[in-house]
């Protein structure tokens, strides 16, 4: 968690215009959740916890037949459960959905997927804390 705070901490110009185009396209497209999932993507690259999504623990290239826990800090290891956001814990998911993220390609039938399972490592990686934004939301 120090890492990313400190990471946080140096924010670039183009991490601030990266963080604007979300919000200016997301004002246009509101409804495009995936806009919202490729930057929270991106801002866990920015808090120094880029997520390994080309290959398993084993380096194995990841199959999109298969499915993974995800271990942050570690990477995905193939099990045998199959995901379903909401369901099954968040650190569950397919490896097609990892795929669509490491190529940022979300098409909208994975956006539940990907919601829960970056919601959870965000959640991880803020340590329980609430993240304001949403909290702001909830009280308007």
């Amino acid at each position: 968690l120090e890492k990313g705070i400190a990471a946080a901490r140096n924010y670039t110009t183009n991490d601030y215009h990266k963080y604007e185009r979300t919000l200016n396209t997301m004002i246009v497209q509101p409804k495009d959740e995936a806009i919202l999932r490729l930057f929270e993507l991106e801002l866990l690259d920015i808090i120094g916890h880029s997520l390994q999504l080309e290959h398993d623990v084993s380096h194995q290239p990841i199959s999109a037949q298969a499915n993974y826990r995800y271990q942050p800090g570690i990477g995905p290891s193939e099990i045998n459960i199959n995901p379903t956001a909401g369901r099954s814990p968040w650190d569950v998911v397919s490896g097609h959905v990892l795929k669509q993220l490491s190529q940022r390609a979300l098409p909208e039938q994975d956006w539940p997927q990907v919601k829960y399972f970056l919601r959870g490592l965000i959640k991880y990686y803020m340590d329980g804390k609430p993240i304001m934004t949403r909290q702001m939301l909830k009280n308007k």
